[in-house]
């Protein structure tokens, strides 16, 4: 995925929602993420561990349901470390102990745009992909952008879906 941050929606126990952008990683199973863990959304992910991210831009965005485990520094392996902090020039191991790891597993990914592209928007379910005969997922999601009207369709800078996503 190109884009260097993803929105990311959490709630409270009480319900209260919490939306912020944060840097990521993908590592073509799974997003990663950093955040203190005193913060509403670090608070938020290690008491439920779920949570929704968006990436791209309001007519054009993937949209994912996962679940979060927290790691701490310790836990975190290097190499994924070292990954997020070449991504975007930042190492959260470097910076104050607060910080914390979330490994985000997509359990629902929708393609969202306009009205018209609402019919078959759910790519992936409980983890799994859906079937679309024949398509790999990284191009069901091509062909769903695809349907929009020569006048609405641009180049796609997000999120890429990695040819190393399971068929």
């Amino acid at each position: 995925m190109r884009d260097n941050d993803v929105w990311v929606a959490t709630a409270d126990a009480t319900g209260e929602p919490c939306l912020v952008p944060l840097a990521f990683w993908w590592d073509g199973g799974a997003v990663w993420l950093a955040t203190r863990d005193t913060n509403p959304t670090g608070r938020n992910l290690c008491s439920s561990g779920r949570v929704r991210l968006a990436f791209g831009h309001i007519r054009d965005v993937a949209l994912v349901h996962g679940t979060a485990r927290m790691l701490t520094r310790e836990e975190l392996p290097a190499e994924v470390g070292d990954a997020c902090a070449a991504k975007d020039g930042w190492d959260p191991r470097k910076d104050h102990p607060s910080y914390v790891f979330f490994h985000v597993t997509p359990q629902v990914l929708q393609a969202w745009g306009t009205v018209s592209e609402m019919a078959g928007r759910t790519l992936m379910r409980d983890g799994e992909w859906l079937p679309r005969p024949g398509l790999h997922p990284a191009a069901a999601l091509r062909a769903h952008r695809s349907r929009r009207p020569p006048h609405r369709r641009r180049r796609v800078r997000h999120p890429p879906i990695s040819q190393d996503f399971p068929s």
